[in-house]
């Protein structure tokens, strides 16, 4: 399976056990989507690079190529895992291909503003070796960084299991400009958290709160707390003090959503095989078509970490440097100076400015 993973694209293969991931969070309970689970397999897709620094830099175009990528590799990954799966049935194991987004454990009472995973990705690559945390939480490997889509197929098959990688294999240097890169600043400075998966422990940076995380990277906020620079959102929410806050912002954000008008950089995409409809958070029994809601603004965490200190904060440097966005009356997209992007904002029609805050 490892060879036959790293001929699709894969750079890193990685397997678990029951055993191995025994003790762990909800989200490594493989047992959860498939009953006679015994093993997982995870691994790692690499991201275009050449697509990222234009995106930090929000060129012309720039948005959508980004996005295309990002949303492409999830596909693959998807693909890919479904097609380890039939082999596997065809050996007479049980498989389940897990989806790399989308799904959530909706039994749960507070789901939608948690979002738990059915299975959490990154708890089974790390406990199986396909890499190791940074201070933010995303799962990355020495040369690549975060810049990485994950993927699994959990089965009934018994795998040999593979080790976690060594602490002096990590890419992270707890530079820490994954805290600054988030415009509302998701992430906490100091204080980490500890992830304990088969005798092993892990740890990366506690998240303040997750509706500041819904907020940037759901796209309905952008602007950073300086006012220097935004992500692709033209959303002006300011940064929420309290959960309380948080869920309030993202109730008014997600109805204002419905009512912005199409951005003139919307492109729609075709999710083929996962869920048709997808219930947004927060809007009761609303439901909008996947290809018709997601538009990806951020994910600066990620992308912005290219686990060389060099590197990475030339991208910083280009993410404060790349001005701010605007949404016209008419849903054109406009990228500005951060005093001219002010100027712009409050110029605008008063029932259009106030969709963005």
């Amino acid at each position: 399976m490892e060879n036959f993973l790293l001929g699709k694209g894969a750079i890193k293969v990685g397997f678990t056990t029951l055993e191995t991931l025994k003790g762990g969070p909800p989200g490594s309970d493989i047992k959860y989507v498939l009953p006679e689970a015994q093993s997982a397999i995870s691994y790692a897709l690499p991201l275009n690079r050449e697509l990222i620094r234009p995106y930090l830099k929000k060129e012309p175009n720039s948005r959508y190529n980004h996005e295309k990528d990002r949303f492409d590799l999830t596909m693959k990954a998807y693909d890919i895992s479904k097609e380890v799966a039939e082999l596997l049935r065809r050996k007479d194991f049980e498989a389940f291909p897990v989806m790399s987004n989308f799904k959530y454990r909706k039994e749960l009472e507070d789901w939608k503003y948690e979002l738990p995973p059915d299975i959490s990705l990154r708890y089974l690559a790390v406990r199986g070796g396909v890499g190791l945390f940074g201070w933010s939480g995303n799962l990355g490997l020495k040369g690549y960084g975060p810049n990485l889509e994950l993927g699994a197929i959990v089965t009934s098959a018994k795998l040999k299991p593979t080790d976690p990688l060594p602490e002096s294999e990590s890419f992270c240097n707890q530079c820490k400009v994954c805290v600054k890169v988030c415009a509302l600043r998701t992430f906490d400075n100091q204080e980490e958290v500890e992830i304990k998966i088969g005798g092993y422990t892990f740890t990366h940076a506690k998240k303040i709160d997750k509706g500041r995380c819904h907020l940037v990277c759901g796209g309905y906020s952008g602007l950073d707390i300086t006012g220097e620079w935004s992500t692709w959102s033209p959303g002006r929410y300011e940064q929420p003090k309290t959960k309380r806050e948080a869920l309030e912002s993202l109730i008014r954000a997600q109805k204002n959503w419905f009512k912005l008008p199409k951005r003139d950089d919307f492109k729609s995409y075709d999710y083929k095989e996962i869920e048709e409809k997808h219930e947004v958070p927060f809007i009761g029994n609303k439901t909008v078509k996947l290809g018709d809601y997601l538009i990806f603004t951020c994910g600066h965490c990620q992308i912005v970490c290219w686990g060389n200190p060099k590197e990475t904060n030339e991208n910083y440097r280009l993410l404060q440097n790349s001005g701010c966005v605007v949404q016209k009356e008419d849903g054109t997209i406009v990228v500005l100076p951060p005093e001219e992007a002010k100027k712009t904002f409050d110029a605008l029609d008063p029932e259009h400015r106030k969709l963005y805050h």
